[in-house]
């Protein structure tokens, strides 16, 4: 895994050590995906693999990163799919392209979007206003106003009867809600996972999904029990807006046994292990997820990456 640094107005990769090993050299990047990495240049986008080879010349307007083998770039305005060669697996045909995955990506032009797979072969009929890529096995859709899930095959999992739903299932279940109502969880048929209502939710991510609950925060498990409990903010109210300012500052998901959560009274980040207790003490503007065990913070002007145990890999 590769991480990306910022030196000069250029950027760059380090590995999980903190040794450079792509200096910074390029106006912006992409995440590593697939063994291979979008960098742009002179206004360009184009791809290097993980020693900074160049693979793929800059000479797209638009790049995402690699997703089973193929990546969606722009040209003259229309988003097509190259291979890791950079020979044309899809030739451009769409105003908007997203990324694949199991084997289908959502693509748009005008009002409709619409799946195809790795031929440009659309596999079904179906379309939306509003779609997201494929996980678990659903993909959310938006028809008529409201929202649902399809399968692979464009039938229905989970028909379209809910006004808002995160984007993707997690975990085997998605959060939905209706206007003006509670949010719940649901598995991959529609029906309801566990008992609760919540004001607020995230996705589920290490068996946890960070949500809030009479203007409280807190973290549930798979059968709906808090384990971390309920924590009141000062100063917050049960409004919606507050409600969504906490959420954004305590409700992050875990990952690598770590969850980012903002201390009122030092007014500052650190990090929380499962059983909701600091694990990396607060002191920071800007706190990343962690992924591959080191995370991206800030310090005032100080720019890291560290590891799970707080200490600093690589400063910028």
């Amino acid at each position: 895994m590769l991480y990306p640094i910022s030196r000069g107005g250029r950027w760059g990769f380090i590995d999980a050590a903190g040794n450079v090993v792509i200096a910074p050299a390029y106006e912006c990047v992409r995440d590593c995906s697939d063994g291979l990495i979008g960098v742009r240049s002179d206004g360009h986008w184009g791809f290097v693999d993980t020693t900074g080879e160049i693979v793929i010349g800059c000479q797209y307007e638009r790049a995402t990163e690699f997703q089973e083998g193929l990546a969606a770039v722009r040209v003259g305005g229309r988003y097509g799919f190259v291979d890791r060669r950079g020979e044309w697996a899809i030739k451009p045909a769409f105003d908007f392209a997203g990324w694949f995955s199991e084997g289908l990506v959502d693509v748009s032009n005008g009002d409709a979007g619409y799946f195809v797979d790795a031929a440009g072969r659309k596999p079904f009929a179906a379309c939306g206003e509003q779609i997201f890529e494929f996980s678990g096995g659903r993909a959310y859709v938006e028809s008529g106003g409201k929202v649902g899930f399809i399968r692979a095959d464009g039938t229905w999992a989970v028909p379209p009867e809910f006004d808002f739903a995160l984007a993707a299932f997690t975990e085997g279940v998605v959060a939905v809600s209706q206007a003006n109502s509670d949010w719940f969880f649901v598995d991959n048929a529609g029906a309801r996972a566990f008992a609760g209502d919540f004001q607020r939710v995230r996705p589920f991510s290490e068996g946890m999904a960070p949500v809030i609950m009479g203007g409280k925060w807190g973290y549930i498990d798979h059968g709906g029990n808090f384990v971390i409990d309920l924590h009141a903010v000062p100063g917050q109210s049960n409004s919606r807006e507050d409600t969504l300012h906490t959420l954004r500052r305590f409700g992050r998901g875990f990952h690598c046994g770590l969850a980012a959560a903002w201390d009122w009274a030092r007014g500052a980040y650190g990090y929380i292990d499962r059983r909701g207790q600091w694990a990396i003490a607060p002191g920071l503007d800007i706190a990343g997820d962690f992924n591959g065990g080191l995370a991206y913070v800030e310090r005032g002007d100080a720019r890291h990456w560290i590891d799970v145990l707080g200490r600093v890999v690589w400063q910028g």
